[in-house]
């Protein structure tokens, strides 16, 4: 496989296993207009002073937006009311448990003949918040083959178990790898996907609500941006991929419970495209995510085995 091929692989695997919760952007964006869908509301207003050939022209959209609804129709929160009480639901959480599945494939033409690549990735996690406790299992599935990770944050440091041997991680390996779980708690996604509220809108569920947006344009760049920002690291190959990479599209759906407004379900889908040294490539990616088991978690200890005989990185 091409180098350049595996180097975007590397990329979008962080992306995605960072748990996608970098969106970027300027807090201005917010602004007045966090509800998309009373924007829609004045359109139909509009419609109607036009007359019957639009009420009769827009009735199926009418019908469909029926469902994405807002605070001014059957007592519905707008989108930022949503946010702001997920935020503080998520915020208030001892404790809970997630699963997530990646679905990746990339496709690069290297002197006339296409290759791919396909990538799958399961991951299950329990997190305390306070103080911080992790167990993270992970099975990755590329080239025909897996290969199994697993990871504890506890008071006795940073460990990880992979090919059958446990490794201790530095200070430094820990501490940044310890700011980047606390940035993707759930309330920290959630806040960084409040600042586009502007461009989502609300669907009414049985027991949800789900907040759900096709991002595409200038929001793109700032999400490119903010990528650059927290993953290079002095990284030149990944600084490099990055700034040549360009995000087409991102469709994002974030479903909260309607009375606890805990989040329960997070889809992602991210489309990429790229040109290096006139070799291209493009890649498709799914994730979905499921959180659970709120205040469940139990105390997070790390196997004696662990302990008895890791190595230090």
């Amino acid at each position: 496989m091409n180098r350049g091929l595996r180097i975007l692989g590397t990329v979008i695997l962080a992306i995605s296993l960072s748990g996608c919760g970098w969106l970027g952007g300027d807090k201005e964006q917010a602004g007045d207009e966090n509800n998309a869908v009373n924007h829609q509301t004045s359109e139909n207003e509009q419609n109607e002073e036009n007359g019957p050939e639009n009420e009769e022209r827009n009735a199926s959209d009418d019908r469909k937006e029926d469902k994405e609804t807002t605070a001014a129709v059957s007592g519905v929160p707008t989108v930022d009311e949503i946010f702001q009480r997920a935020s503080e639901a998520a915020g208030a959480l001892s404790s809970y448990s997630s699963t997530s599945i990646l679905r990746m494939n990339m496709t690069g033409t290297f002197d006339g003949q296409s290759e791919e690549q396909a990538y799958e990735v399961r991951t299950t996690m329990d997190l305390i918040r306070e103080p911080l406790q992790l167990f993270q299992s992970m099975r990755i599935s590329m080239d025909g083959g897996t290969q199994d990770l697993k990871q504890y944050v506890t008071e006795e440091g940073v460990y990880s178990h992979v090919d059958g041997m446990w490794i201790k991680h530095s200070e430094d390996t820990s501490s940044e790898l310890i700011s980047a779980m606390k940035e993707a708690l759930i309330d920290k996604q959630l806040e960084q996907y409040r600042l586009f509220a502007k461009d989502m809108k609300v669907s009414v569920q049985d027991k949800a609500y789900e907040l759900h947006a096709d991002f595409s344009g200038e929001i793109l760049d700032n999400f490119r941006s903010a990528l650059i920002q927290q993953m290079a690291n002095g990284n030149r190959d990944i600084s490099d991929m990055l700034n040549k990479m360009e995000i087409q599209n991102v469709k994002l759906s974030y479903v909260v419970d309607k009375n606890t407004y805990l989040p329960t379900k997070l889809s992602m889908v991210l489309s990429v495209g790229m040109d290096v040294d006139g070799q291209g490539f493009s890649m498709g990616l799914m994730l979905d995510s499921t959180f659970s088991k709120f205040g469940e978690i139990k105390p997070i200890h790390l196997p004696q085995e662990a302990i008895d005989t890791a190595y230090l990185e």
